[in-house]
């Protein structure tokens, strides 16, 4: 693996019904009813002006500059809904869904099994959709002075974040990259210590493609 990572799979999860169950609501903006200017204006009023209510998410901070040009996109089109979305980790997001608490959550991992049988008792027998709608990268990061690129297969990987390598001078790191110049030095793995769906991903792969080493299950929310 180099410095740059490997693609990973990401998710939202939707709940079924969300957009019939949002009320009709008085809501409140500042200074104008079109705050995007003329464009938002005349695509309202070629729009669907029955369509409001508040749509409430939470989850991923990853997905949020993604969430904040949707949200947009959608209101210059519709103004009356009123779409929020709280940054607050995929982990806090999937809870919340959990438990009734948003209409929808963004996440960098699918709805587990257990997931989707907690969450039929807030969204009903059909429970919740998982949709695709963001993509991005996961990538190891490390600081080592005038080194910008390392190659590491997934059972070294594995060794690190279960401290079986602990050194960067390690011969299987040496190994894998010839002629750099390695420090006699600790690693020290770092790694969120929140429910995290981009740590769920990495453990997932870690298990798929180094399961002799990575005998924990994944996991991570």
């Amino acid at each position: 693996m180099s410095r740059s990572g490997t693609p990973r799979k990401t998710a939202s999860c939707v709940k079924y019904g969300a957009l019939a169950a949002a009320v009709g609501l008085a809501l409140s903006a500042c200074g104008s009813d079109y705050p995007l200017g003329e464009e938002q204006r005349e695509a309202a009023e070629q729009g669907d002006a029955s369509l409001t209510g508040i749509l409430t998410g939470i989850g991923s901070s990853a997905q949020n500059a993604a969430m904040q040009t949707w949200r947009t996109g959608f209101e210059s089109t519709y103004p009356s809904p009123n779409v929020q979305y709280l940054s607050a980790g995929s982990g806090a997001g999937r809870s919340a869904l959990v438990g009734g608490g948003t209409d929808f959550a963004g996440s960098d991992a699918y709805l587990d099994a257990e997931e989707q049988a907690d969450v039929r008792n807030a969204c009903g027998p059909g429970g919740a959709v998982n949709v695709p709608v963001y993509i991005s990268p996961i990538s190891i990061a490390f600081n080592l002075p005038g080194i910008e690129e390392l190659d590491l297969d997934a059972p070294t990987i594995a060794k690190i974040f279960r401290s079986e390598i602990t050194r960067w001078n390690d011969p299987a790191i040496i190994d894998q990259n010839p002629g750099v110049d390695l420090p006699d030095a600790p690693i020290t793995p770092v790694a969120r210590a929140d429910d995290s769906g981009t740590t769920e991903n990495f453990t997932d792969y870690l298990e798929a493609t180094a399961s002799e080493v990575w005998t924990d299950e994944h996991g991570g929310g």
